[in-house]
């Protein structure tokens, strides 16, 4: 196994075909939109947007949902990420990805219940779309990249009920499906919970893949469009996702060679199955269960029920770490340079207790 190079993938848009289904559920929803708008919900009390109340904090990065901003709402004072995305009527691209956040901003608003998954606080149009979500400490990526090597199995368990939970919750409770499980839509907050975010709305405007990263976590049957009964193994398409995820995160290499195309990484999804080294520091039950993420055959593939009953998922759903992930997440704000200090620190202050959960595990 090498570090992948991940490629910049252009996403593919045939705008004719798209046009004429988006814009039908776009007209549906935006005007009822526009009169929701305008107003926050933060910690059970609402307030009216008013863009003169947010102190702007500083810049976090852009992309579909176009700029990303840190700001602080002055009047309940909670620091949180405001997603500003204007609209483009000159480019097909921009203006199919601002109808689709407007379409997706029900689903958005909705997940409030759900632990596992960031908050949306609210939406505003003013020259744009305006939403405000809940401030993350860290994604998984560049926690992976800080960490300069691996991360510790207990979290890695951690991880694994959080995304599982939070994919069931929306698919039972909103019949939702994620369709973008990678690591950098996997959050830490700073008291530790991991949550889960971007959840689009698969895309079923489109009858091509959409060629961004997350195709190098894409499952085989996802590349082999169009002929792929997609609607109803969702399920077992994000299990595949989990399973590479695991093994990028716990051995600090991507499973597969270094792909510089978009077609490459096509190639080598259909022809190999990731596999951990057998020098690889696992447990035998994380091992177990990213094989049995990775079965090719995606009919044989688990989905979410029957992987939660797993031996590796029942085994941390028991085990509360959170007091582990506190430390953690603040070792790699402030404190520490990497993930094992911050864990010897923790274990020399609970030394019974770490010594209950790393009887099979290797950290």
């Amino acid at each position: 196994m090498s570090q992948v190079t991940r490629p910049k993938l252009l996403k593919q848009i045939h705008a004719g075909v798209v046009k004429s289904q988006l814009d039908i559920e776009y007209e549906s929803k935006v005007e009822l939109l526009e009169k929701m708008g305008g107003l926050l919900e933060i910690n059970g009390q609402k307030y009216e947007v008013n863009l003169k109340d947010f102190e702007y904090l500083g810049f976090l990065g852009n992309g579909t949902c176009g700029h990303v901003m840190k700001m602080k709402h002055k009047p309940s004072g909670i620091i949180m990420v405001v997603k500003r995305k204007r609209r483009c009527n000159t480019c097909d691209v921009h203006e199919y990805q601002y109808k689709k956040m407007i379409i997706d901003l029900p689903i958005d608003l909705k997940t409030n219940d759900c632990q596992h998954i960031v908050q949306c606080f609210g939406f505003y149009f003013s020259g744009g779309l305006w939403v405000f979500m809940e401030l993350m400490e860290t994604s998984l990526i560049k926690l992976l990249k800080k960490c300069k090597g691996t991360i510790p199995e207990y979290i890695l368990g951690k991880v694994t009920v959080a995304i599982l939970k939070a994919l069931t919750y929306l698919k039972e409770k909103h019949g939702v499906q994620h369709k973008n499980i990678k690591p950098c839509n996997i959050f830490l907050d700073t008291s530790g919970e991991v949550k889960l975010s971007d959840f689009r709305i698969p895309d079923r405007y489109l009858n091509i893949i959409n060629t961004d990263e997350y195709t190098l976590y894409a499952a085989p049957e996802r590349i082999l469009l169009p002929n792929f009964p997609k609607s109803e193994n969702y399920d077992r398409e994000n299990v595949w996702s989990l399973g590479i995820i695991l093994i990028e995160l716990s051995t600090g290499v991507f499973p597969y060679r270094v792909c510089h195309t978009v077609f490459e990484a096509m190639a080598v999804i259909l022809k190999y199955t990731p596999s951990i080294s057998p020098h690889a520091r696992l447990s035998p039950e994380l091992r177990d269960f990213i094989d049995f993420c990775l079965i090719k055959d995606y009919q044989q593939r688990p989905e979410y029920d029957e992987l939660m009953k797993h031996p590796f998922f029942q085994k941390y759903a028991k085990f509360d770490c959170k007091t582990m992930s506190i430390l953690a997440v603040s070792g790699f704000t402030k404190l520490y340079d990497n993930w094992s200090q911050a864990f010897n620190l923790w274990k020399t202050t609970n030394k019974r207790k770490i010594e209950s959960i790393t009887d099979s595990t290797s950290i």
